[in-house]
């Protein structure tokens, strides 16, 4: 954790000092993996045994994205304060640390010392290269301590570095909006750590084990409104309170889509284009609900990206994603993208850099439905019945979208009307050949024994023959219901006197 410093942000607790840095296709494997294996795996970027807060690692990250930059940086350090007694492991430590926790107010500077030279006693010590917990070496200790609290009011005096840091600060808190997203958007259970909802700059315990503002946090929640989005927190981003509501917001799009989010699966999306190693998109899927996750890695934060020229850059998708989809960061209710099979990254990213979309089910008022009787229904009766068979094509609608089920009316039905719903007898009994036989056998009327099946695979209705069978099956289901227990029985005395208008004539 404290002896390989090559990138301080790897040196973490489940990570692995071997691995630099993954692909988009690496990822999207990894994701395919844990959703086929462990789907409700825990998402955590910070514990309470972190070695450096989630927002501190991603700062380090934003130094990785352009090493040049960085190469520059550690010379100009370099020429701020004396490190010859200090080794030259321990101070490339320092600078990484200083870089990655560096206050965002300088009225934090005196607590952030303080902080720095407890956690460098531990760092040194747990190290145990030139110091350790059974033989320290304070004096080196102390040294390294001075060397990196030196170091704070020169940077933050330094026109030159500070415009730099200003750069990585920005480039490290869109990195955190990213690694948020993909927290609660990716497969698996998101956790978040104490104090993470605001930055989270801290360092190793117990630095992770402050006490949290809950009222800062509880006030600042109250505050947000309809018209916030990303674009105008984003100009405040210092605060914090840019993380506060997309945490809010992706918390509140999981509870409304929970099912979409625990068993939803993970598809990737191709993207095309210049800047195609750059973007990371992916689909949650789940019986026809769609949420797509559009993110851009490694091109600097928000600053650049308003200027960058997405060219041919687009998402390819395929004719089950074509559609109006609507942004889901974005406040305005006329924000909805119509997909065709490619969507440009210019159009997408047009208000903020970060674009989760759902697919719009409906548009207004309008929907499709099915016109079918339901003595159509496929049934191992004469005829189709209001039993499991429409039971399973209520489901069958649902599954596809479908909003309205047309019937024919199911009034009393006979052979002196040719069976026709339109001239029946009566404009207030029910069709007594809807009854389902299946329904009296698991209401315990019927046996099983007295059901008949019919095993012909015919187009039409032979409607007397149903009618024949209807009758015994009523006959012995009534005999039945008359002869048990009688739970039914004030049900049926209350039908009776709440429709007596009609039925005693009937």
């Amino acid at each position: 954790m404290y002896n390989y410093n090559r990138l301080l942000a790897h040196n973490e607790v489940g990570d692995s000092l071997k691995r630099f840095g993954i692909s988009i296709k690496h990822y999207h494997k990894e994701m395919l993996k844990r959703f086929a294996t462990f789907p409700y795996a825990m998402n955590a970027t910070a514990t309470h045994d972190t070695k450096r807060g989630e927002d501190t690692r991603t700062r380090l990250i934003a130094l990785a994205q352009k090493p040049e930059r960085w190469e520059d940086l550690v010379t100009e350090l370099g020429k701020l304060i004396d490190k010859q007694t200090i080794h030259p492991n321990d101070a490339y430590f320092v600078y990484q640390t200083l870089m990655g926790a560096f206050p965002l107010d300088h009225k934090d500077f005196r607590q952030f010392k303080a902080r720095v030279e407890g956690y460098l006693e531990k760092v040194l010590r747990e190290a145990k290269r030139r110091s350790d917990w059974a033989n320290p070496d304070s004096n080196y200790e102390e040294i390294v301590e001075r060397f990196a609290t030196n170091l704070v009011e020169p940077i933050s005096k330094s026109d030159k570095l500070q415009q730099v840091i200003r750069d990585i600060v920005d480039e490290g808190l869109f990195n955190s909006l990213l690694q948020t997203v993909l927290k609660l958007t990716s497969p698996g259970i998101p956790d978040i750590y104490q104090g993470t909802e605001l930055w989270d700059f801290s360092l190793v315990d117990p630095d992770n084990r402050r006490p949290v503002d809950y009222n800062l946090r509880s006030k600042l929640l109250k505050n947000f409104s309809k018209e916030h989005n990303l674009s105008h927190l984003w100009e405040g981003r210092t605060t914090g309170e840019l993380k506060l509501w997309l945490t809010k917001q992706l918390l509140a799009i999981r509870k409304i889509n929970k099912s979409l989010f625990d068993e939803g699966k993970y598809v990737p999306v191709k993207v095309k284009g210049k800047f195609k190693k750059h973007v990371l998109s992916f689909l949650r899927e789940h019986e026809g609900e769609k949420i797509l996750v559009v993110l851009p890695l490694g091109l600097g934060a928000v600053k650049e990206l308003s200027k960058t020229d997405w060219r041919n850059t687009a998402l390819q998708l395929n004719s089950t994603h074509l559609g109006e989809w609507k942004n889901l960061l974005s406040p305005a209710e006329d924000n909805v993208f119509v997909l065709n099979e490619k969507l440009k990254l210019s159009d997408l990213f047009d208000e903020f850099p970060i674009a989760i979309l759902q697919l719009q089910s409906h548009k207004g008022n309008r929907g499709s439905g099915v016109f079918l009787p339901i003595t159509s229904l496929s049934s191992n009766q004469e005829m189709g019945s209001i039993g499991p068979e429409a039971y399973r094509f209520i489901d069958f609608l649902h599954q596809t979208k479908q909003r309205y089920w047309q019937l024919l009316p199911h009034n009393p039905v006979g052979r002196g009307n040719a069976y026709s719903p339109y001239s029946s007898s009566s404009s207030m009994a029910g069709n007594t050949l809807l009854i389902s036989p299946q329904l009296l056998h698991k209401k315990g009327w019927l046996a099983e024994k007295d059901l008949v099946y019919n095993a012909k695979n015919t187009t039409e209705i032979n409607y007397q023959e149903a009618e024949r069978l209807q009758k015994q099956y009523l006959a012995k289901a009534y005999k039945n219901y008359k002869e048990s227990n009688g739970v039914y029985f004030k049900l049926f005395e209350d039908f009776c006197a709440k429709e007596f208008l009609w039925l005693d004539d009937f």
